[in-house]
């Protein structure tokens, strides 16, 4: 993939691999027995100038284009998935205000993000909508000069860690035409609170819960792009981070690849290193594929978004489901090759494979992905 990457590129790769080798890696494993995601690593990634990496500096950002935005997603994910999961809405949501945000919005909060003073979460999915946007319930109706919001987010990443939320609501035009539309909400509106936390597989260490809001008054002008335009933001927010979770899943499939070699170098058996055994070899030539496979169509999907490429959907779609699922093929891969130790907590390929099964779901569920590309391609 050097064809893409400049010196400054690897000069950012490097420097993002020596920060979460050396100081986000060895806390990832407490946070995830812990439970509980901390603002140390958020305050790690801000002081390298990360928070806000693909944002102009004129509001305190790198300017990273998306071939650097997948580079710092691997090795951040890499080193603490959990915190990647955020890091990545949070880079995705600020680029959508910049896309779509009035100059008022701009000035008020991308600064701050840029800076990691502020964090921002995104609030689509609801009980009954899943992945059907049109099946949102939240409502947000127009009361004089603000809104009224009403309704209940589940799964939301970052669910009271974040200071600030994308949220998706249902409303009404002046025409009394119903839509979907984006609203910006501060963590302590009144009305606005949090439900209970999901206690799951993997991604210990990222917060995930209800948001629930309660005739939440917000300002008319938390509104996010036009009335009625929450998809165009939505789909900008989830293209870019559909991106970045196939960067983080290149991240865990990289570190079960690195451990296997490692470990088959080492490890003997009937007198022989694991190395030396034909079997083993083919298994691992094909973990070592599938990986470059899977890492080549995800950085073509980046020069097709550098490039403005046509058809920005089948190229997306199609990179997250190939590098999501090859990576959790690469790891339960690597799992069988260390026999029980991979499956023992004290080697971190089983939370490895806890942390990457989450990428499949989150950020696009690879099956709804499978339905929307096919009729894209299909034109039905």
């Amino acid at each position: 993939m050097t064809l893409f990457f400049s010196d400054e590129h690897e000069q950012l790769r490097k420097m993002v691999q020596d920060l979460s080798v050396e100081k986000i890696a060895p806390i990832s494993s407490s946070l995830d027995q812990d439970g509980a995601i901390q603002k140390e690593v958020f305050n790690l990634l801000s002081q390298q100038g990360l928070m806000g990496l693909m944002l102009p500096p004129v509001f305190e950002g790198a300017g990273a284009d998306t071939y650097s935005f997948l580079i710092t997603m691997e090795s951040v994910g890499r080193a603490c998935p959990s915190t990647s999961f955020l890091y990545n809405t949070h880079l995705a949501a600020s680029l959508a205000i910049l896309a779509f945000g009035s100059p008022s919005q701009k000035e008020k909060y991308l600064k701050t993000l840029a800076k990691g003073e502020s964090i921002i979460g995104l609030a689509g999915t609801e009980s009954g909508g899943g992945s059907n946007p049109l099946a949102i319930q939240t409502t947000a109706k127009l009361n004089g000069d603000s809104y009224l919001l009403n309704g209940t987010k589940t799964f939301i990443s970052g669910a009271g860690f974040a200071n600030l939320y994308l949220v998706l609501a249902k409303t009404e035009n002046e025409s009394g035409q119903a839509g979907l539309s984006m609203f910006l909400v501060e963590k302590d509106t009144p009305g606005f609170t949090f439900g209970k936390l999901e206690d799951k597989l993997g991604l210990r260490a990222l917060p995930t819960g209800d948001l629930i809001f309660d005739n939440c008054q917000i300002p008319a002008d938390a509104l996010l792009g036009p009335i009625g335009g929450g998809q165009l933001v939505m789909g900008a927010v989830g293209g870019l981070a559909a991106l970045g979770a196939g960067a983080i899943a290149l991240g865990l499939a990289q570190s079960a690849l690195d451990e296997t070699r490692s470990y088959l170098r080492e490890r003997t058996v009937a007198d022989k290193k694991l190395s030396e055994i034909g079997a083993v070899q083919l298994r691992f030539a094909d973990m070592l594929i599938e990986l470059e496979a899977a890492r080549s169509l995800l950085y073509k999907a980046a020069y097709d978004r550098e490039n403005s490429k046509p058809g920005p959907i089948p190229a997306v779609f199609q990179a997250k489901i190939n590098t999501t699922e090859k990576a959790l093929k690469i790891i339960d891969t690597a799992m069988q090759l260390h026999g029980m130790y991979g499956y023992s907590k004290e080697f971190t390929l089983e939370r490895l494979y806890r942390d990457a099964r989450a990428l499949t779901i989150h950020f696009g569920n690879n099956d709804v992905m499978r339905s929307v590309l096919s009729s894209v391609v299909l034109g039905v």
